[in-house]
Order: C-alpha cells, then sequence, then structure tokens
C-alpha cells in the first residue's frame, strides 16, 4: 500500500489539442478501491495553446488563405500556390511570382541567407517578374517573395 502523504500528479494528453479551451471544464475522481480511503484536497487546469485559433488554410498546401488572396492563388486548389519561380535569362536572376494589380510585395535577394537584400515591387497584372540588380556577377543567389 501507497501510504505516503501529499502526492502531486501530473497528467498530460494530447487527446483534446485542437480544440478550444473555452467551456466548463468538470474533474471526475473515482475511487476504485473498497477500503481505502484518500482525500483530494486540490485540483487545478492548465491549458497551453493560442488565444486565437490558427490562420485558414483550406487547400492544406501551407499557404494561408490570406496570403494566397494577396498573391491572387486559390486557398481552395492546393496545386495554385504563390510560389515563385526564378529564372537566369542571360545569366541574370529572374523571380516571377502570381501577384494582384495595385499590391505591392517584397523581393529580397541573399548569397548568404544572413544578410538580405529588400526592393519593394508594385505588381501590374496577375504575373510579376523582378529582375535581381546585381546580375550575373554572384554565382550563388536566394530569393524569396512576401507581402510588405
Amino acid at each position: 500500500p501507497d501510504n505516503t502523504a501529499n502526492l502531486t500528479w501530473t497528467f498530460t494528453s494530447p487527446q483534446f489539442w485542437g480544440e478550444t479551451g473555452q467551456g466548463v471544464w468538470t474533474l471526475r475522481v473515482k475511487d476504485t478501491v473498497s477500503l481505502r480511503t484518500g482525500t483530494l484536497d486540490s485540483a487545478s487546469l492548465t491549458l497551453y495553446g493560442t488565444a486565437t485559433p490558427p490562420p485558414v488554410d483550406a487547400d492544406g498546401d501551407g499557404f494561408t488563405a490570406a496570403d494566397e488572396a494577396w498573391f491572387g492563388t486559390s486557398d481552395s486548389n492546393a496545386a495554385a500556390t504563390p510560389a515563385p519561380s526564378i529564372t537566369r535569362p542571360g545569366g541574370i536572376g529572374r523571380v516571377t511570382f502570381p501577384s494582384v494589380a495595385g499590391n505591392s510585395y517584397v523581393v529580397e535577394s541573399s548569397t548568404d541567407l544572413l544578410v538580405w537584400t529588400p526592393a519593394t515591387v508594385t505588381a501590374t497584372s496577375a504575373s510579376t517578374s523582378w529582375n535581381d540588380p546585381a546580375g550575373a556577377t554572384p554565382k550563388r543567389r536566394y530569393y524569396k517573395v512576401h507581402k510588405p
């Protein structure tokens, strides 16, 4: 028999991951061993998570509905993503990405993934291309495109 007083147990479960913490929570304790008694002096419930639900990504492509709308792609079609394509016509880096006319975008370039140089581009059509002003000089370049 366990005669230790003041036992402290922590129970955790991933059973409720993804569910809201709002509402009424009930703790039920049942003594399943006859002729052994004990006293539950206190209990507490600690909920971890975020205050707001995560952004919606209806098609599961990794891009939120808000980002897809900004880039003019569909959040109901996983094949339509705001991913840029990179070409090197004449050795010069060209980044092309879906866009919405009038929206601004930031295209960043780097040679080492540590220092990034931003350039703001305003779209004039459903597809926008940006030519790297560094030209063909850097042999290795990295690019990313995002909302301002």
